[in-house]
Formats: C-alpha cells, structure tokens, sequence
C-alpha cells in the first residue's frame, strides 16, 4: 500500500502541498507568492512545520525536484506531468504530527502504472543535499519501483527503526508520482486547493 503523505489533507488554508503551489504558480493561478504563503505561516502557525522553513526552501525543492526528474528520466521513468505529487510508502507516524488534525489515505500499488513511481530511501530534499554526509548506499540515489523493493528487503521500513530521526534522516520512503492518475480519482480540485475526497483515516 501508499499511504498518501499528509501534505494533502492539512497545509495552510485546507490545501495543495508547497511542491503543488510550485506548479500553480508558474501556471499563474495564485495571485500570492510562495514567501507570502510561508511568511504567513510563520505569522499564524509559528509551531508548524511548515513555519520551520528556511528563506531559500523553494529554491532548494526547485533543484531537487529538477534532479527527481532528469535521474528517473535516465532510469527509463516515464513523466505525465512536471510536478510530482509526494506520497509515502506506508503510514509515516512522525509526517502525521507536522499539521493539526492530520490524517492519510491508503491507495493500493496495483492502481498505479509503476513506470511513473520513483522511490528515495528517505525524503528526497537531505538526499540529494551536498551538505549531508551520508555513506549509505541509498543515500543520493532515486529508485524505480523493482529497485525500491530490493532496498527495502534490505534495510526495512524506516518509520519501523528511525521514525524519531534519531539514526539520521531516512524516517520513511518517498514516492513521487508522475502521474495524475490514480491521484485524481482521490483528490477534487477546489479553486486551485487539493481536498481529500475518500478513504480518510484519522490519527487519533
């Protein structure tokens, strides 16, 4: 199963994660920035995750989504859109406590066309960073969805040996989605906001 990450139940304002406002800015569909939008979480929800980002975040999501994609296009990935949508693989205990009354859905393998799948042992952003020093092999490296499953077979879950970060920064696996489909058969566009539309489960 992909338990779906829970930017897309709880951001600012109900809505899309900051890599989807990406796209919808450069499609002109915000009226605001994204350092409004951050300056503004940082003013309302000081204590959030969100708050905790850094004045050159975009851009640094920016780079590394620019090396998701020229790496799974090298392994033979197939890209439907620019954006991925950013999931995990199984629920993420510690994802759940970024937002207030977070929640997740769980979507089965079998919907996706795993030609579109790329995977990161971790969050891809401390993957790729130059500024991390990490001897793992899965460390600056994207997987296809045969190749993820060697990794896990391997080393396990991380949320199962490392959800409170204590061994580094692999928590969970990234999944990044190249596809609107089967995403669009979860989420309903609401003026340029992503919202759940089934299969919610609460953390409670």
């Amino acid at each position: 199963m992909i338990g779906a990450r829970v930017h897309f139940i709880d951001f600012v304002y109900k809505g899309s994660s900051l890599e989807n406002i990406i796209a919808y800015i450069k499609q002109n569909l915000f009226a605001f920035t994204i350092t409004y939008v951050l300056n503004k979480i940082k003013k309302d929800k000081p204590n959030s995750q969100h708050a905790q980002r850094h004045e050159k975040y975009v851009e640094y999501r920016r780079n590394c989504e620019s090396i998701l994609r020229s790496r799974f296009i090298e392994k033979g990935g197939v890209i439907k859109r620019n954006v991925p949508y950013y999931m995990t693989i199984e629920h993420s205990p510690w994802l759940s406590t970024w937002f207030e009354n977070s929640a997740f859905i769980k979507i089965p393998i079998e919907e996706f066309d795993i030609k579109t799948l790329s995977f990161t042992y971790g969050d891809s952003m401390p993957t790729f960073s130059q500024a991390i020093v990490n001897k793992k092999e899965y460390h600056n490296q994207l997987y296809t969805y045969d190749e993820i499953l060697k990794i896990i077979d391997k080393y396990g879950l991380p949320q199962n040996w490392n959800d409170d970060g204590k061994y580094g920064y692999e928590r969970y696996i990234e999944v990044h989605i190249w596809n609107d489909f089967p995403i669009n058969k979860y989420i309903t566009d609401v003026n340029g906001l992503f919202q759940i539309r089934q299969n919610i489960q609460r953390n409670n």
